[in-house]
C-alpha cells in the first residue's frame, strides 16, 4: 500500500484470522473457517499501524471528505504499482 486514507474519527471493528489476516465484521478471509476468528476491536488501528509498518503513508481526513469516506466504509487506499 502507497497510501491509507481514514477517518479517526470513526470506529471500525473486524475479525483476525489465525494467520493474521485481518477482515471487517462480517468478512471471512477466502480458506479462513469462520469458527476461528477473533475479535478486532480497533481495525482501524491496526490498519494504521500495518500501514506505518510497511511504509505507507497515512492520511486523516475530516469534513466532508470524511463524509465521501464513509460511503466505502470510513478507509481507504492507495496502492503501489
Amino acid at each position: 500500500m502507497d497510501t491509507l486514507i481514514i477517518d479517526p474519527d470513526r470506529h471500525i471493528e473486524g475479525v483476525r484470522a489465525p494467520d493474521g489476516r485481518l477482515a471487517p465484521l462480517g468478512v471471512v478471509p477466502e480458506g479462513a473457517d469462520p469458527a476461528e476468528l477473533e475479535p478486532e476491536p480497533r481495525l482501524d488501528e491496526r490498519m494504521v499501524e500495518l500501514a506505518v509498518d510497511g511504509s505507507a503513508r497515512v492520511v486523516a481526513v475530516s469534513g466532508r471528505a470524511a463524509d465521501l469516506l464513509a460511503e466505502a466504509g470510513g478507509v481507504a487506499a492507495i496502492t503501489r504499482w
